[in-house]
């Protein structure tokens, strides 16, 4: 593992160490009020939706970290074929921030470029639109 991709991994780790925590005392507090009706009860409702919210985080955070496992960071620059507009992106696995160029593999551009070859033209859905978008270049960072 690239060291880039250990320290990701290991934010990672954190994170999912703190959500697990989250989870555990929710779900403590859930034992404490039994095996009442929660129908009937806001603050047991509120916690079964924070336990649910919890435990989603935690599967998409382990799906992360293996995929931080199997995979380098790539530097991808692309042209949006109806504008002529290029673009560079680092598909990661780690810490996102869109505005600094850092997508994940996971989001729709992400999806639409990993595993791609120079050339390739792909269709990148985003909210209603469609664009069609032409890779120019692929580096490993």
């Amino acid at each position: 593992m690239k060291s880039k991709n250990r320290e990701n991994y290991v934010i990672l780790q954190e994170k999912l160490r703190e959500l697990e925590e989250k989870l555990f005392n929710t779900k403590e507090k859930l034992k404490m009020y039994g095996y009442k009706d929660s129908s009937e009860n806001g603050d047991l409702t509120a916690l079964n939706e924070k336990a649910k919210i919890y435990q989603f985080q935690i599967n998409l955070l382990k799906t992360k970290m293996e995929r931080v496992n199997q995979e380098d960071d790539k530097t991808i620059t692309y042209k949006i074929l109806a504008t002529g507009e290029k673009k560079t992106v680092q598909l990661t696995n780690g810490e996102t921030d869109p505005d600094q160029g850092k997508i994940s593999r996971t989001s729709p551009v992400g999806m639409a470029l990993d595993k791609k070859k120079n050339g390739e033209v792909v269709e990148v859905k985003i909210s209603q639109k469609r664009y069609q978008i032409q890779i120019i270049d692929i580096k490993e960072v």
